[in-house]
C-alpha cells in the first residue's frame, strides 16, 4: 500500500445567522473550487440529491445551523484527507490482497470503516470496491495532509532497479549507402541470434525495426515489443522532421560524402548517449577529432571486419554487463 486518503463530504460551520443555503454559497467562493475538471474541489450543488440528504438529517436549505455547528451537505466526499500514517497494517494488508484477486497491479480500494487504526473485521468494516483506474489527484494533492508519491510509485513498479525504461538505438549516419548498412547491421544482429534484456526477441522484429525507419522512428518507439531499433538518419530527415529520438545508444558513422552528410553526422553525434558508442572507420577520424568527442567511446573499425560485426561486438558486452 502507497497512499491512504479519507474521502470527507462537503460541510458547512453555522453562525447562528445565515442559512445552509447562504453558507453554500460563502463556501463556494473558495478559489479552489469550480466546475472545470481541473479545479481542486468541485463547486457545490444544491441539488434533489443534496435535499435529500438534508432532509435525512431533519434540515432544508433554509434551516440555520447553530453557532459552530458542522453540516454535511451532500452524502459523496468531497475533501481528500491524508490518512497513510494511520492505516492499520491489517487492512493494507486486505486492500493488496483485493487487488491481487482480481488481477490488478495498480488499483484503488474503496474501504468503508468506522476507524482506519483498527482491523477490518475487528470494527465489521468491508472492502466495497476495487478500481483499476484509481484517482491519484486526492494522494498527490490532499485536501488536509502532505502529498504522496504514488505516481513515483507506480512507475517504480514498470521498471527493474537501474533499468531507465529505454530500449537501444543504433544510428546509421553519413554517406548515401547508409540505408544499406543500416539494414545490413539489422540483419546481422537477427543472423548472431542476439536477444535477452534491451534487444528483440526474434530476427523478424529485429528487421521489421530496420525497414521502415528513415521516415517515422518516432512510431516504432510506441511499439510494445519492440526491443530494438536500427533508424537510417539522414540530413534530409533531420531537417524536415527531426531525428525522431532524443538520442541514441551507438552511432554509426558511414563515411559522409558531403557538407551535409557531414553536419547530418555531426548532429547525430552529439545526441548521442552520454555513454554512448560511436563505431566508425578511420578515415572518419577527423571528423570525430574536430567534435572533441572522448576517445574512450569510441570504436575504430580496421579495414578487414565490417561495421555491422563491430556494432553487433558492440552490443554483447553492453547486454552481459
Amino acid at each position: 500500500m502507497i497512499a491512504a486518503y479519507r474521502s470527507a463530504p462537503p460541510s458547512v460551520v453555522g453562525d447562528g445567522r445565515r442559512s445552509i443555503a447562504e453558507l453554500v454559497t460563502e463556501l463556494n467562493r473558495d478559489p479552489s473550487r469550480g466546475t472545470d475538471w481541473r479545479d481542486k474541489l468541485s463547486t457545490v450543488i444544491l441539488d434533489d440529491q443534496a435535499l435529500l440528504f438534508l432532509q435525512s438529517q431533519g434540515l432544508t436549505i433554509d434551516s440555520i445551523p447553530r453557532a459552530s455547528e458542522v453540516v454535511a451537505v451532500r452524502r459523496e466526499g468531497d475533501l481528500c484527507i491524508d490518512v497513510t500514517n494511520l492505516v492499520h497494517p491489517d487492512i493494507a494488508e486486505h486492500a493488496v490482497d483485493a487487488a491481487a484477486i482480481v488481477g490488478l497491479d495498480v488499483a484503488g480500494i474503496d474501504v468503508i470503516v468506522a476507524d482506519i487504526g483498527r482491523p477490518l473485521a475487528e470494527q465489521g468494516g468491508a472492502i466495497i470496491e476495487v478500481n483499476s483506474g484509481p484517482c491519484l489527484a486526492g494522494h498527490v494533492e490532499p485536501s488536509e495532509g502532505p502529498p504522496r508519491p504514488v505516481a513515483e510509485a507506480i512507475i517504480q513498479t514498470l521498471f527493474a532497479t537501474g533499468d531507465d525504461g529505454r530500449i537501444p538505438i543504433i544510428a546509421v549516419t553519413g554517406a548515401t549507402t547508409r540505408s544499406e548498412l543500416a539494414l545490413r547491421i539489422a540483419n546481422s544482429l537477427a543472423a548472431v541470434g542476439l536477444a535477452g534484456p534491451g534487444l528483440a526477441p526474434s530476427p523478424s522484429l529485429v528487421k521489421k525495426g530496420a525497414v521502415a525507419l528513415s521516415s517515422h522512428p518516432g512510431i516504432l518507439l510506441r511499439h510494445p515489443r519492440l526491443d530494438l531499433l536500427v533508424v537510417d538518419v539522414s540530413h534530409n530527415a533531420i531537417h524536415r522532421q527531426g531525428m525522431g529520438f532524443d538520442r541514441c545508444h551507438i552511432a554509426v558513422l558511414c563515411s559522409p560524402s558531403s557538407p551535409e552528410e557531414a553536419q547530418a553526422a555531426q548532429f547525430l553525434l552529439k545526441h548521442r548517449n552520454p555513454t554512448g558508442i560511436i563505431v566508425a572507420r578511420a578515415e572518419d577520424q577527423p571528423l570525430l577529432d574536430s567534435l572533441d568527442l572522448a576517445p574512450l567511446h569510441q570504436t575504430i573499425v580496421p579495414p578487414t571486419q565490417t561495421l555491422e560485426s563491430a556494432v553487433a561486438n558492440a552490443l554483447i558486452p553492453r547486454e552481459s554487463a
